[in-house]
């Protein structure tokens, strides 16, 4: 048995738990998944304090499903469709208005020398900057694909389209993303 298969099994048995009421497996299903959303959510929206209260909405949205929850895809998944339309439609209203975060948003990372720190801040920086020109649901895509390590299935899942379109949505945000990313290479 793979530990992708025994995460599985235990998100479906702590699932089942909330669905339940169980406030206890609520907190370990939080305590597990909060992280990987608010990375995710960040991603999307680049300000701190609206990922926190999106992630926050993500897990609302969780509880009062979970009585409901039908496992035709994994918890993970689901619970990144619930973050992912909540951020698409905040970054989608962002993304009109056209507000743009001045800073990077930190993500974790591992300790690194002050030198590489900030190569790896500003590297960053101009990949979020690039990210962040994209469309949402391309935006989604990449962040789901490349940081999350989600499969095309997961991810068409997530997002509600065929494996087909998450293709189509990738190989379109890796043109742009190579175009605005040329000056730097």
């Amino acid at each position: 048995m793979t530990e992708r298969t025994t995460t599985a099994e235990q998100d479906l048995d702590i699932i089942r738990r909330v669905g339940a009421g169980d406030l206890v497996a609520f907190r370990a299903l939080v305590a597990r998944y909060q992280g990987p959303l608010y990375t995710f959510v960040l991603r999307m929206v680049r300000r701190p304090s609206v990922a926190e209260e999106l992630v926050q909405e993500t897990f609302v949205r969780a509880f009062r499903a979970a009585p409901r929850y039908k496992p035709t895809a994994s918890v993970s998944t689901w619970l990144f469709h619930i973050a992912s339309r909540l951020a698409m439609n905040e970054a989608a209203r962002s993304y009109q208005v056209h507000e743009v975060m001045r800073d990077t948003p930190d993500v974790p990372t591992e300790a690194r020398s002050p030198l590489e720190e900030l190569e790896r801040k500003e590297l960053s920086r101009i990949i979020e900057d690039a990210l962040a020109q994209l469309p949402p649901q391309q935006r989604a895509a990449v962040v789901l694909a490349r940081f999350e390590d989600l499969s095309y299935r997961e991810i068409g899942k997530v997002l509600e389209i065929s494996e087909g379109a998450v293709d189509g949505l990738l190989q379109r945000a890796r043109q742009t993303l190579e175009r605005l990313l040329r000056p730097f290479w």
